[in-house]
C-alpha cells in the first residue's frame, strides 16, 4: 500500500498517510544512515565507497594462521607473476614472519575476517622478504614482498618505480582495501575478556558493524611530505622522502586497520592506474589534522628490483605509464578480528555532530494521530539551509514530502521558489491557510509507527527530482535506493568542504509518530 495517494480536485489534492502490517526496518535504517556520523563512517575505509573487486583485480587479501584459523590481517597487490607487495609491519611483532603461516587470496567476492573467503583464488606463500631496514618504532622502510608457491591469475598493477608528477601534492589518489570503517581499540576488562572501543569517543562498540566484507575505495588528495611531518611533530615515527602522505584536512576519509599493505594508486593520462604507495600508518584513522602515511614505491626502486631479480615486475615510469600512532593493520587488525565475538554495545550519536543547525520536525497536530485526521509537517531551524523532508511509514514505504512543486510555487506564480529556509520562521507543509497549496495530508489505515526526517544542507540537494506533489515511491526497495543516492550526494559534499571546516555541511532531525 502506498504511503501517499494523489488525486487533484480543483486546487487541492488529497494526500493519505497510512501505515501497514509490513515492517519499515529497511527504509528507516537507510534514513538513519543520513546522519553525518553514519555518512562519515560510510565514506571511510574510514572514507570511501564499496567497489567491485573486478575493478582492482591486482588487489589481494593476506590471511595469517592464528590458533588454527585463517585471520584477515592486511592487504597487498600483485606486482609480478607470483609476487605480492605489502607492508613490513604486517609481519612484525604480534604477527608472524613465517611464510608457512600466510595465505594470499585474490578474486574475492566478499572478504571474511575469519576463514578464507568462499570462491576466492588462494595461494600459500613460499618466501617472505621484509625490508632489512624496517624499524617498528620509526616505521621507516615499511615495505615487504611475498613470493607465492604458485602464481595468481593476472593482471598486475604497474609500479611507479621512478619519481613522477603523480607523486605531487594535491593530486587525487585512490586507496583500496577491506579494512575497518572506524578506528577501533581493543582493551581487556578486569576479568581478562577483550572488548572494543571507538578510538575517538572511547565508547564500547560492536566490532562487526565496522568490518567491511565488500572491497572499498577512497579518493583523497596527496599533501606535502614536509607539511605531513609537521602535523605529526616530534613523534617517534619518521616521515621523509621515503613516504607519501594523503588525506582531507577535516579528516573523515582514510585507510584504517586492515588496509595496511594495500595499494595507493594514481591514474595516468590514458586512464591506467599505477601504484605509487603502500598503506603504512597514521594517528588513528581519518582524524582531522593527521593525514595517512604511505610508503613511497619509487624510493624503493633498487630494493624491489633486487628482490624480484629475474622476475618481471610491472613497472611504470613517466607520464603515460600503465598502471595512537600505529600502523593501520598488521598484528593490530588480527587482534581486533580474532576476538570479535565479545562485543555488543553500539556508539551513541552526538547531537552536536548530527544536527548542528538545530533542525526540528514534527506534525503540527502532535505525535499520536487518528485515522482520518488532517495533518501538516512543521519544520524549524536555528541556521539557514536547504530543506529536504522524507517520511517512512511502518509499511516500509518512503515518501518525498519536500521539496515538491506545489509547496514551492507562490500564489499566482508558475516559478518555483528556493528550498532555502531561515531561522525564526516555521515552515508548514502543507500550509492550510494558502488556498493554492495544491494538496492535503490525511491519515488513513492501517495503524502503526512512522518516522519523518528533515535534512538541512548548505547547498540544494540534486539526487532526486522535484515532483508536482509529495511522491510515494513504488516499493520499499526503490525508496532505499533513493535514500542511498541522497547519502552518496552527502558523502561527496564532505570532500569539497573548505579546509577550515570542522563540521559536516548538513544537519538531520528525526521524529517518530504513531497512527492509532
Amino acid at each position: 500500500m502506498k504511503h501517499l495517494n494523489f488525486g487533484v480536485v480543483c486546487v487541492a489534492a488529497a494526500v493519505f498517510l497510512s501505515s501497514a502490517l509490513a515492517r519499515a526496518d529497511t527504509v528507516e535504517h537507510a534514513l538513519r544512515e543520513l546522519q553525518p556520523s553514519s555518512v562519515i563512517e560510510y565514506t571511510r575505509m574510514v572514507g570511501g565507497e564499496t567497489t567491485p573487486w573486478s575493478e582492482w583485480p591486482w588487489q589481494t587479501a593476506l590471511y595469517r594462521v592464528s590458533n588454527g584459523r585463517d585471520i584477515f590481517t592486511c592487504g597487498g597487490s600483485l606486482v609480478a607473476p607470483g609476487w605480492v607487495l605489502s607492508a613490513a609491519h604486517c609481519f612484525g611483532e604480534g604477527s608472524s614472519d613465517n611464510p608457512a603461516d600466510w595465505t594470499v587470496a585474490s578474486h574475492i567476492g566478499k572478504a571474511s575476517m575469519v576463514g578464507l573467503p568462499a570462491g576466492a583464488e588462494t595461494r600459500k606463500v613460499k618466501r617472505l622478504v621484509v625490508h632489512e631496514g624496517y624499524d617498528k618504532n620509526t616505521q621507516e622502510n615499511d615495505i615487504a614482498l611475498m613470493e607465492l608457491a604458485e602464481t595468481l591469475p593476472e593482471p598486475l598493477i604497474a609500479l611507479q618505480l621512478e619519481p613522477d608528477p603523480a607523486e605531487e601534492s594535491n593530486r587525487s589518489v585512490t586507496v583500496t582495501g577491506w579494512g575497518m570503517t572506524r578506528w577501533v581499540i581493543s582493551k581487556k576488562d578486569k576479568s581478562g575478556h577483550v572488548a572494543f572501543f571507538d578510538g575517538v569517543t572511547n565508547k564500547q562498540v560492536d566490532l562487526t558493524k565496522f568490518e567491511s566484507p565488500e572491497l572499498r575505495k577512497a579518493d583523497i588528495p596527496l599533501i606535502e611530505v614536509d607539511q605531513c611531518a609537521q602535523a605529526y611533530g616530534d613523534g617517534a615515527q619518521k616521515i621523509d622522502g621515503r613516504n607519501l602522505c594523503a588525506g582531507l584536512s577535516q579528516g573523515g576519509v582514510d585507510a584504517c586497520q586492515g588496509d595496511s599493505g594495500g595499494p595507493m594508486m594514481a591514474q595516468s593520462a590514458s586512464g591506467e592506474y599505477r601504484q605509487i604507495g603502500v598503506v603504512s600508518w597514521g594517528k588513528g584513522c581519518a582524524l582531522a589534522g593527521y593525514p595517512g602515511v604511505y610508503t613511497r614505491v619509487s624510493a624503493f626502486n633498487a630494493w624491489i628490483r633486487n628482490v624480484l631479480s629475474g622476475d618481471d615486475v610491472a613497472a611504470g615510469s613517466g607520464h603515460s605509464s600503465s598502471p595512537t600512532s600505529a600502523p593501520t593493520g598488521g598484528a593490530d587488525n588480527a587482534t581486533v578480528v580474532a576476538a570479535a565475538d565479545n562485543v555488543s554495545d553500539a556508539v551513541d550519536a552526538d547531537p552536536a555532530l548530527e544536527n548542528p543547525a538545530g533542525v526540528t520536525i514534527a506534525f503540527k497536530e502532535g505525535d499520536d494521530l487518528s485515522v482520518g485526521q488532517r495533518v501538516a509537517y512543521v519544520v524549524t531551524t536555528e541556521r539557514p539551509g536547504y530543506l529536504t523532508v522524507l517520511d517512512a511509514t511502518p509499511d516500509g514505504q518512503l515518501t518525498q514530502i519536500y521539496p515538491n512543486a506545489m509547496s514551492l510555487r507562490s500564489p499566482g506564480s508558475p516559478t518555483l521558489a528556493s528550498t532555502l529556509i531561515h531561522p525564526g520562521k516555521s515552515l508548514v507543509i502543507p500550509d492550510y491557510r494558502n488556498v493554492y497549496r495544491g494538496f492535503d495530508v490525511q491519515i488513513t489505515e492501517p495503524r502503526g509507527k512512522g518516522v519523518m526526517v528533515a535534512v538541512l544542507s548548505d547547498k540544494p540537494l540534486t539526487s532526486f527530482d522535484t515532483p508536482q506533489a509529495p511522491k510515494t515511491f513504488a516499493t520499499p526497495e526503490e525508496g532505499v535506493k533513493v535514500v542511498h543516492r541522497l547519502r552518496d550526494e552527502l558523502a561527496r559534499s564532505l570532500s569539497v568542504q573548505p579546509k577550515s571546516s570542522t563540521a559536516a555541511p548538513w544537519s538531520v532531525a528525526y521524529h517518530g509518530y504513531t497512527i492509532r
